[in-house]
């Protein structure tokens, strides 16, 4: 487990801790408090954006290297659709329509390499009996 620290508004250090699934799966936070980070985007935005950008670097940072500049692109988009959005709610469709797009992507592959996979079966069955 990882630990890293970072100022809220008031000042304070305040600490996220990251944990490294063993299958090298994505690092997941274990304590969010979405109290705090509400409030602090409230009380004062400017120190919210540099929490959330610290925490996001950290958050790359604490996942697999080959993995990271995939995150960081992904993170740019996540932004570039932020900004160009105008709301919030069109912003949260927009990156939702995104997350459609890479799950509609991801199914297409798996019914590819379920297909494929059921052919190389198909043919080690034949290679055994001849």
């Amino acid at each position: 487990m990882r630990t890293v620290a970072f100022l809220n508004g008031e000042g304070y250090t305040r600490s996220i801790r990251l944990t490294t699934l063993c299958s090298g799966a994505p690092v997941t936070t274990t304590n969010f408090d979405f109290d705090h980070w509400s409030q602090l985007a409230k009380s004062d935005p400017a120190a919210f954006f540099a929490a959330r950008e610290q925490a996001i670097n950290a958050f790359i940072a604490a996942a697999p290297s080959v993995h990271r500049e995939e995150l960081r692109e992904l993170q740019r988009m996540i932004d570039g659709t932020r900004a160009e959005a105008g709301t919030p709610m069109k912003a949260v469709r927009q990156i939702m329509g995104m997350v459609a797009d890479r799950l509609e992507l991801m199914q297409g592959q798996l019914h590819q390499l379920r297909e494929e996979s059921e052919e190389l079966v198909e043919q080690i069955g034949r290679i055994q009996q001849g």
